[in-house]
């Protein structure tokens, strides 16, 4: 049975996005639902106080997001916006990607299958039109399941 978890974001050192800005990289793990959503919204609004122009939510160990979590992530990509940042998804899961797709989220914000992509695509100036590849070469931090790192 898998367990439910908890949520965690790092500035990750070394990792920059568009103007050289530290990133926020909040992992989730195993089954990320409603339970979750209130954690994973304090994690969201603890990088924006901390001043992040670009969140990475990736979901490289995820099994499960519902509805909620896509609104967690939606509710992100506006804040951000509002600031000039942005957010992306590193999902290199084809059936979990397909909801980005499917609910129209993936022309929102880059979702692609590897970090390094993603932080291409993050990087790149405000309207340029950067292919998405759908790579991930960056492991999630987290090895188990039922969390949100």
């Amino acid at each position: 049975m898998e367990t439910y978890g908890s949520v965690m974001r790092a500035f990750a050192p070394g990792v920059v996005g568009r103007g050289g800005e530290p990133v926020a990289i909040v992992s989730l793990v195993g089954q990320v639902d409603m339970y979750l959503a209130p954690e994973l919204m304090q994690r969201i609004r603890a990088a924006l106080e901390e001043d992040a122009k670009s969140i990475v939510f990736d979901l490289t160990a995820a099994s499960f997001i519902d509805s909620t979590t896509l609104g967690s992530l939606v509710s992100a990509h506006k804040q951000l916006q509002a600031r000039g940042g942005a957010i992306g998804v590193v999902c290199p899961d084809p059936k979990m990607a397909r909801i980005f797709s499917i609910t129209g989220l993936d022309r929102k914000f880059p979702v692609e299958a590897k970090l390094g992509d993603l932080l291409a695509v993050l990087r790149a100036p405000i309207g340029s039109k950067m292919p998405l590849t759908g790579t991930h070469d960056i492991p999630s931090p987290a090895s188990g399941r039922g969390a949100v790192w």
